[in-house]
């Protein structure tokens, strides 16, 4: 006979809702990370040029950073089983679409798929697990999800090497689709005994404006960003997007300072521990895509280490060992006592790894390298679970699920800006070396500059016909020189990145300061 809750439901039964909250938040994880190292294959076979190579990786990002708030708000009113299942069929629709893409327009569709149905399977999987789980058990639970995400995250990379290597990168997204239809059998199963209770009737208004005013703030700021090197910094197009990003944000702070039921309480920012919390995640979101974009990258480019696939993923292996052990274990050990120090300790640690990563050269081997990323693991290890915690101590219980939602959010967002700032970089070195290169032909043809965007930016067949121009030899010193300048713009855009730990070290230091009114929200009320 099986052992029951005291729910009187079967004991077995009652893990069901875990199993699915978990399966459904590690393909959300691995996903993440395993496209990152997919994408140099991505790009080759579907023939992208480099800025919407960042684009494979942003439109998922912005997505799931503008709707994760929302979805878990909806999870509250429509039931969380439901928005559950609606990620499940989001998310494996935008799988399916890129899994036969053959260009790039059904390549951003699927991850604009993705980012959407992420945002549902995150913002609804953890409170699945809070309302189906005993309160003794709930911790367990917790922990357990908390692993699978993090193992996913740190796996991703080795098991998208090895389908690449194995079969094709579309089989990176079919073996999501797989474990999806899993998941929702499970849910098929758990609707049945109901085992999730129904959505309670709420009167509160989902602020859909707040929620169109952030896409209005962020995507035009990302866009600019990122294609600033390439259109001009004074440009029209730059100075309009940035404009409108501007005027976005303007609105939306007015928007959500009378919003009956705002996306974000800007008031929670007035606690010294939450601002910490937000920022610090913020932060994160540029460590973990210097490791597992940018390193990724130029692991596996010819003018870089010139690792294969499956090699870059083993090479991220220690960050990620490191980086999930600690995250499982210290919470646990460090939650009744002050997070300043263990956080501080862990941005110093990130920025140690930046900073010996941005030594990196092409000579190195898996010897050089493997202890170097090692740092960077601890240091998210540390930081990553903890910055939540500090957060949440700031807000009452009422309101934890709208502040773990803006930092969830906040995650994202430096995800998003940290791909379009490492960009820039990386773009802007390589279009001077390019200009510089070209100048410095004898036998240049005339207005030869007109192609260095294509020759620094472009495609696989954009830059053969722009080498078509010049000739065999100024082809093959032009050829030389994008080998070379890898080292440089990788190296700068680790330093960028350092740069932003060490701020984020002594910001939190001095933010997550012990004083008498330390777990005291603001007091509830009109915004202001």
């Amino acid at each position: 006979m099986m052992a029951t809750s005291t729910t009187g439901r079967p004991f077995v039964d009652r893990w069901l809702v875990l199993i699915v909250s978990c399966l459904g938040a590690y393909v959300v994880a691995s996903n993440t990370t395993a496209v990152m190292t997919a994408l140099p294959e991505i790009r080759a076979k579907l023939d992208l040029g480099t800025l919407a190579t960042q684009w494979v990786v942003n439109l998922y990002m912005l997505c799931s950073a503008v709707l994760v708030a929302i979805m878990g708000r909806f999870s509250d009113i429509f039931g969380k089983l439901n928005v559950f299942v609606l990620g499940l069929c989001v998310f494996a629709a935008g799988s399916i679409a890129i899994l036969i893409a053959d260009d790039i327009i059904p390549l951003m569709i699927g991850r604009v798929g993705q980012g959407v149905g992420a945002a549902a399977l995150m913002g609804a999987c953890i409170a699945l697990v809070d309302v189906t789980t005993e309160k003794s058990k709930r911790a367990l639970a917790l922990g357990i999800w908390a692993g699978l995400v993090a193992f996913g995250l740190g796996a991703g990379p080795l098991i998208a090497g090895a389908l690449i290597e194995a079969i094709s990168w579309r089989a990176v997204f079919a073996i999501d689709v797989v474990f999806l239809a899993i998941a929702a059998v499970l849910c098929w199963r758990i609707a049945r005994l109901e085992l999730v209770p129904p959505a309670e009737c709420s009167t509160k208004p989902v602020d859909y404006l707040g929620t169109g005013l952030m896409i209005v703030t962020l995507a035009p700021f990302v866009y600019g960003l990122s294609d600033a090197h390439v259109a001009g910094w004074a440009s029209v197009q730059t100075l309009g997007l940035f404009a409108i990003s501007i005027a976005g944000t303007a609105v939306f702070v007015i928007r959500e300072r009378v919003a009956v039921e705002p996306l974000v309480y800007f008031r929670f920012f007035r606690h010294p521990w939450y601002l910490a919390s937000t920022l610090g995640i913020f932060v994160n979101g540029f460590a973990l895509l210097s490791v597992l974009y940018f390193f990724n990258l130029y692991a596996q480019s010819a003018g870089g280490l010139g690792f294969t696939a499956f090699a870059a993923g083993a090479a991220i292996l220690p960050y990620a060992v490191t980086c999930f052990l600690l995250s499982i274990t210290l919470p646990r050990m460090l939650s009744k006592t002050t997070m300043r120090w263990p956080i501080t300790i862990g941005m110093l640690l990130i920025a140690a790894g930046l900073w010996l990563l941005s030594q990196t050269t092409a000579e190195m081997t898996y010897g050089d390298l493997w202890w170097r990323l090692i740092f960077v693991g601890a240091g998210m290890g540390l930081t990553y679970p903890l910055f939540p915690i500090v957060g949440l101590r700031a807000l009452p219980d009422e309101h934890a699920g709208q502040g773990s939602g803006v930092i969830n959010m906040c995650f994202y967002m430096g995800l998003s800006v940290a791909l379009a700032a490492g960009g820039t970089v990386l773009g802007k070195i390589r279009q001077e070396a390019v200009a510089t290169t070209i100048t410095g032909l004898s036998d240049a043809p005339e207005n030869a500059l007109q192609w260095v965007r294509d020759l620094a930016h472009g495609s696989g067949s954009q830059l053969k016909q722009a080498l078509a121009h010049f000739s065999a030899a100024g082809g093959a010193q032009i050829e030389h020189t994008l080998r070379t300048v890898g080292a440089s713009a990788f190296s700068s855009v680790m330093t960028l990145f350092m740069i932003l730990a060490l701020i984020g070290a002594a910001t939190s230091f001095w933010l997550i300061r012990p004083h008498p009114d330390e777990v005291v929200a603001p007091h509830p009320g009109k915004q202001g």
